[in-house]
């Protein structure tokens, strides 16, 4: 199985129309760049659902009593039994984060997907798609925002006779088809509680990494071999006075295809949760601090809209 990308069409705001040119333009009007690198971010905010019922009679008459009677007339009544109120609550944006594998540089540092701009890539913004299906198998459609003024960084040896290069790193707030996808289902496709048996318990997943069928992935025009990582739950049982729909099962829907030469993991974090592994458990170490800066910034930029 080959998975072939599907043409690059971008919805790109008019502040960003300076980077919709080619790498070699960027690079000619500024020439003190010799390398440009481009990262996006992604996005997810999953919505819980849950029923909500109240014991009070409800009615669609535009009497607000009753006859004496108790006869309603035209009027229809509802039981709470009957009625179904469902709340959607959106929970924490989440980003999504790949770990560099073993054998790369700095293997094991997470990341947020992204790389270097090709010659032959007809703008800016296509390396990036081009980039993020390359990493992960998904389609960005829409350029949101730029994240951080970019970064800049040196490579070689300076006391050498060959310069070093400097290089330009520019981050994007993008959307992806599959994650708008996902989360449109979660809110259409909901199964309202009240039909749901909710008697069973709700099954544990089992733990640790898991990998599907192996399959081949043209990338960059070389025949590789790709494993698709099986979604991870988290092994508790959820409460049962809140029944749930999907609820952030959202984010294991999202079809994330690495690929094991560059990349090992993946994960959606939080800004909470990003913070709290990467300061006090330190189990969440980063390519740098330029993107850890980016991470947050872009937390910062989302939550202010």
């Amino acid at each position: 199985m080959v998975i072939h990308p599907k043409p690059i069409q971008l919805t790109i705001p008019p502040s960003l129309l300076k980077y919709n040119v080619t790498p070699a333009a960027y690079l000619a009007q500024n020439p003190d760049i010799h390398q440009l690198v481009v990262g996006a971010l992604i996005f997810a905010t999953p919505v819980s659902t849950y029923e909500d019922t109240s014991d009070e009679l409800t009615t669609a008459s535009s009497s607000k009593t009753d006859p004496p009677d108790g006869n309603l007339g035209h009027s229809t009544a509802l039981r709470a039994t009957e009625t179904l109120h469902l709340i959607r609550s959106p929970l924490d944006p989440c980003l999504l984060l790949v770990q560099r594998s073993l054998d790369d540089t700095l293997p094991d540092r997470w990341e947020i997907p992204g790389g270097s701009c090709d010659t032959t890539d007809p703008t800016l913004f296509h390396s990036l798609a081009r980039e993020v299906f390359e990493e992960t198998g998904l389609h960005v459609t829409r350029i949101v925002r730029e994240v951080g003024p970019g970064e800049r960084f040196q490579t070689g040896n300076p006391h050498s006779k060959q310069p070093p290069k400097t290089w330009l790193k520019l981050s994007f707030e993008v959307e992806v088809e599959e994650v708008t996808r996902a989360i449109q289902e979660e809110l259409t496709d909901c199964i309202p509680a009240n039909k749901r048996h909710l008697s069973a318990p709700m099954p544990i997943p089992e733990q640790g990494p898991a990998y599907g069928k192996p399959y081949q992935k043209t990338i960059k025009g070389v025949k590789r071999t790709v494993q698709k990582r099986l979604p991870q739950r988290d092994n508790k049982e959820y409460p049962r006075d809140r029944p749930r729909c999907h609820g952030s099962y959202v984010l294991d829907s999202i079809p994330i295809v690495l690929d094991p030469k560059e990349h090992r993991d993946y994960i959606w974090e939080s800004r909470d949760q990003i913070l709290l592994a990467s300061r006090e458990a330190n189990d969440l170490l980063f390519t740098g601090l330029g993107v850890t800066n980016v991470i947050f910034e872009g937390f910062r930029l989302r939550n202010d809209g």
